[in-house]
């Protein structure tokens, strides 16, 4: 787990500011960034050139970043960025992805026909090795997630299956591949795929069962229905893994609207969907019910499915209960139902993990009910808990520091 050190230590100047409003320190306070645990990136350990194979297989773009093991911003984005669950989304569902230390066989080889001056630089080809997009330089995770909806959106094929589907063709490959190609950007597919549907066109069953898993993009839709009621002859062709990203892909998407609209009955139809999962159906459930109440500032649905989702993950993933908390503090920190929903769930999660993060956490929360005594005494079993697992406890004394200057 990692703080940025830059962040806490500003806020240890503002704090000897003679006089310091609470809302001033709150904001600060909060200002300290956690990477917690989360599903990032998942990268492909194979020569750059089966990277491009795989990429063209799977109609799909390479993203390569190319580092060196002495290049700070590529360490950075390493252990800070590329770790982002949002970030790790979107890349997983888009892009082959891949790293290269250029410094390696691989990495000189990739160099000889891609060069590059400046770490990191990012590369984004197609499947027969055309640079779509090259940027230097490191980026965080907003950043990251920015460039690659920009690049999706420009890497635009439709066009050319637009032609032949404006003057009449209707082959089962041409309206797949449109059909695909808008969806990729993001572009609305909705019409043209009922609209093939509804005139019941002359193909396979294989080919039909393809079809509504290329087609579906929202959970609200019959295109969805379809492709559920094939679940077990779509699952055989594609693989259990392909499906459930289609599924929490669309009830993303609906969720999405949910919150673009402010209609809670799309978050219900979303989560109701979502039941079709192989796996995880709770948790996603849970995780979209607090995505929205968030957007919402919906407390006492948050804190509901807070509740429930911080007693799965203490089971097993623990670390991910940081994001549920940080969420508690910045968005809901000021009421104090929210307050002592916080306390709860850190105090459970500090005597769980006995970690760096959970240490933080905790004794943040008894800071905003100003319990500085009991926060300076988590913050001290915190340094020795990191000491006796070989980790760094240097956040968890500038942050002590923060406590002994309150409580003087």
């Amino acid at each position: 787990m990692r703080i940025q050190i830059l962040d806490l230590y500003l806020f240890l100047l503002l704090t000897n500011m003679i006089s310091m409003k609470r809302s001033i320190i709150f904001f600060f306070l909060f200002s300290i960034s956690l990477s917690s645990y989360s599903q990032g990136i998942e990268f492909v350990h194979v020569k750059w050139q089966e990277a491009i194979e795989m990429a063209k297989e799977e109609n799909k773009l390479l993203f390569v970043d190319s580092y060196t093991e002495w290049c700070g911003p590529c360490k950075r984005m390493a252990k800070q960025e590329f770790v982002k669950a949002d970030v790790g989304a979107i890349y997983n569902e888009n892009f082959i992805n891949l790293k290269l230390d250029m410094e390696s066989k691989n990495g000189r080889t990739f160099d000889s026909s891609y060069p590059v001056s400046a770490y990191p630089t990012m590369f984004f080809l197609d499947g027969e090795g055309k640079v779509v997009k090259k940027v230097k330089g490191g980026k965080k995770g907003d950043g990251l997630i920015s460039m690659a909806k920009m690049v999706l959106k420009s890497y635009d094929t439709s066009g050319k299956f637009k032609e032949k589907y404006d003057t009449g063709d209707r082959s089962y490959d041409v309206v797949y591949s449109y059909v695909e190609a808008l969806n990729k950007a993001s572009k609305p597919s909705l019409r043209i795929s009922n609209n093939y549907l509804k005139s019941n066109p002359d193909i396979t069953e294989e080919q039909k069962l393809k079809f509504y898993y290329v087609a579906t993009v929202d959970a609200d839709s019959k295109i969805f229905d379809k492709m559920i009621e094939n679940k077990k002859a779509i699952v055989a062709l594609i693989g259990v893994e392909d499906f459930d990203k289609k599924i929490k892909s669309a009830c993303n998407n609906t969720v999405n609207k949910a919150i673009e609209y402010e209609t809670e009955t799309l978050l219900e139809e979303a989560i109701q969907k979502s039941s079709s999962l192989s796996t995880g159906e709770k948790e996603y459930s849970l995780n979209a019910t607090m995505t929205y109440a968030k957007s919402m500032k919906n407390s006492g649905l948050y804190a509901s499915a807070a509740k429930d989702l911080s007693k799965i993950y203490m089971k097993g993933e623990v670390e991910k209960v940081n994001d549920i908390i940080l969420t508690l503090h910045t968005v809901f920190g000021a009421e104090n139902d929210m307050l002592k929903l916080s306390k709860d769930i850190s105090k459970k999660y500090f005597k769980k993990a006995k970690s760096v993060n959970s240490a933080l956490a905790y004794s943040k929360t008894l800071m905003l009910m100003d319990d500085y005594s009991e926060a300076k005494k988590v913050l001290e079993k915190g340094v020795k808990n990191a000491e006796k697992a070989g980790d760094a406890p240097k956040a968890l004394e500038m942050m002590l520091k923060v406590v002994e200057q309150k409580k003087a």
